[in-house]
């Protein structure tokens, strides 16, 4: 009796698919739309190789290893389109962009006593986090710093939508001050690089290059399956 009361118990109530035989088969599925927007920014920033884009899109989920073959398929492939578009158009650029012109005005700066760093973070917080630990190792070497300036993910964005870009920028000490003579500073190194800055005169905002087109070159390393 107690065999048969087991075997319909068993029937009636058959047992439920324990957590790891559920996420075995749970799968995690590509917003097609918001994954190529964030391609799109990573490709046409301009900092990231191709290979380097793959990992980095990845990391954005959650638990990748639930991605289908076919989504990763797609992500790869979307990937190498957009780069593929990218250098197509890189070679009607001009030879040097106005992102050259910063660049090289962030070196002169750099050699002047003004932290200056590209594609600095997620956030201002990632920013400014990097801003000091800039300013420390200048210190280890006897490299003043009296004042930074930088950018970062959401100007850069900004900019590849618009035809300007928008520069964070201080100084280190006795901020109200020095603030107006580092972006007096800043504002001259940019403008003999042929770049045209703005600031209102609030310490508390930032400084607009306009106008400004984002044009970077990508990295030379990880295209070699790209066919132009």
């Amino acid at each position: 009796m107690l065999e048969l009361i087991k075997l319909l118990l068993a029937r009636w109530f058959p047992p439920k698919p324990d957590e790891e035989t559920a996420d075995e088969v749970a799968t995690l599925a590509v917003d097609q739309a918001d994954a190529a927007a964030e391609i799109r920014r990573l490709v046409w920033s301009g900092f990231e190789a191709q290979d380097a884009i793959l990992d980095i899109v990845l990391e954005g989920y959650p638990e990748p290893s639930l991605l289908s073959e076919a989504d990763r398929q797609w992500l790869a492939d979307e990937i190498a389109r957009q780069f593929a578009q990218k250098l197509r158009e890189e070679t009607d650029w001009p030879t040097r962009t106005d992102w050259d012109r910063l660049d090289s005005a962030f070196v002169v700066l750099r050699a002047n006593g003004v932290i200056a760093l590209h594609d600095a973070g997620v956030t201002q917080a990632d920013a400014f986090a990097e801003v000091a630990a800039e300013y420390q190792m200048r210190k280890e070497v006897d490299v003043g710093s009296e004042g930074f300036v930088f950018y970062g993910e959401e100007d850069i964005t900004a900019a590849l939508a618009g035809e300007s870009l928008y520069l964070t920028f201080g100084a280190f000490q006795n901020r109200m001050e020095n603030t107006p003579v580092i972006a007096e500073q800043i504002i001259e190194t940019l403008a003999k690089k042929g770049l045209r800055a703005t600031w209102s005169g609030d310490i508390g905002k930032k400084m607009l290059i306009t106008p400004f087109e984002w044009q970077k070159r990508s990295p030379a390393i990880g295209f070699e399956d790209i066919v132009l």
